[in-house]
């Protein structure tokens, strides 16, 4: 048992503590809990003096961590001093931590990253120091002016939600060949009264076209040509922030169908200026691409409408498609149609009868849209079998006593089971 004696020299009575408490390392990320660990040992000890509990608090503190509470250790209170130092010395490193990581933080740039991919980042560099609310607002303020305007309005979504919508945004990826890349300046090109120097940026991606008259060749790309894909993409997402529909306007719906996809985007009429309200696209399943091509155009307008019920109940609207014989579908006789066009002509009809033709080059967006052959949504069960293999974490976790309900299984195309 630790004991306290008392000497004196001349007139003054000091207190002198003879006591063996081995204290704990310092530890400022989590200055409560070491607090915790100290007073135990003080309890064990039994230390009761306040200037002792003060004198063992300064005398484990490294220089840096001192110079936090240096007021204290100097001049300390009358009373209450081992309460004042611990109280004081929490609440500076906690809010020296925070302001130390959040510096870091916001010095963090998007970069080449996609949004899901910084978020990740700034959630390791953060730890639990950072809140939540916190982390969102950094993140945010680091994305494009037009991705930051979309997700300033996703209240309600929780960060996970968000970051996918941001994430959308750079689905699109480097077109490699010619006749993709013109399909997408094509695109950029249907925008581009709205886009400021667009002929600045895009000069590298249309010297890969000018003048090529084999719309197989490859695109050659450099980090010149990378950056100005960038920059257009940015771009696009600007120009294209949608409007705010307006009951007054005209509106349309343009419908494309390619060989594996469907597209549409529906577009209200202001000042002679078509704007984007939303647009849709769809993967078309093995059966529907086999579908011919009157009756992919049919599913196309038949999605479209479907999807945009919400928007287009009650409204008169258009159907603008650049497949011409599907402008006659209303007009041919009922018992010519089969049953699946019935069904897909029927529906359409409660909504409108209005279908037009427009020239492909002038639905360049409907046709971008449906050409979505470089966003995969299948599985690759191969990738993830040797991914699942190689991961160390997931190895520590089958070896160790997780709480984790882990379960072999074979992938489908493997007997291997993972």
């Amino acid at each position: 048992m630790a004991q306290e004696r008392k000497t004196t020299q001349g007139d003054r009575t000091k207190e002198v503590a003879a006591i063996g408490v081995k204290v704990p390392p310092f530890w400022p990320e989590q200055p409560t809990l070491w607090f915790a660990q100290l007073e135990a040992r003080f309890a064990v000890a039994g230390v009761t003096q306040d200037a002792t509990k003060l004198e063992y608090v300064v005398g484990n503190l490294e220089g840096r961590y001192a110079l936090e509470v240096t007021d204290i250790i100097t001049t300390p209170p009358a009373t209450g001093k081992y309460e004042k130092i611990k109280s004081e010395l929490i609440a500076r490193l906690s809010k020296s931590e925070e302001t130390k990581v959040r510096q870091v933080l916001e010095q963090e740039e998007l970069g080449d990253r996609t949004p899901g991919q910084f978020l990740r980042h700034l959630r390791n560099l953060g730890g639990v120091a950072i809140p939540e609310g916190l982390i969102r607002t950094i993140w945010i303020s680091r994305l494009p002016d037009a991705i930051r305007t979309i997700m300033a309005t996703q209240t309600k979504a929780t960060l996970e939600e968000t970051s996918a919508l941001a994430d959308r945004i750079f689905e699109l990826t480097p077109q490699r060949g010619v006749k993709q890349l013109r399909r997408y300046l094509g695109m950029i090109n249907f925008y581009r009264r709205f886009i400021p120097n667009v002929a600045t940026f895009l000069a590298p991606l249309e010297e890969q076209i000018g003048g090529t008259g084999n719309s197989s060749q490859q695109v050659v790309w450099s980090p010149r040509t990378e950056e100005a894909f960038r920059k257009s993409k940015e771009a696009l997402v600007n120009a294209t922030i949608l409007a705010h529909p307006s009951l007054q306007a005209r509106i349309a719906l343009m419908v494309d169908a390619s060989d594996f996809a469907v597209g549409a985007a529906l577009q209200q009429e202001v000042k002679g200026q078509w704007q984007p309200l939303a647009f849709f696209s769809k993967k078309l399943n093995t059966a529907q691409r086999r579908y011919s091509t009157y009756d992919r155009e049919l599913l196309a307008a038949y999605l479209s409408v479907k999807h945009f019920k919400f928007m287009l109940e009650g409204r008169n609207f258009t159907i603008f498609t650049d497949h011409k014989p599907l402008t006659y579908a209303f007009t041919q006789k009922l018992e010519k149609c089969s049953p699946m066009q019935s069904r897909f002509l029927s529906y359409l009809s409660q909504f409108t009868t209005d279908i037009q033709h427009i020239s492909g080059k002038d639905n360049i967006i409907a046709d971008a849209l449906s050409r979505v052959e470089e966003i995969s949504t299948s599985i690759d069960f191969k990738q993830l079998q040797e991914d699942q293999r190689t991961d160390i974490e997931l190895q520590e976790y089958r070896k160790g006593n997780s709480n984790l309900l882990l379960r072999k299984l074979y992938l489908p195309e493997s007997q291997t089971e993972h």
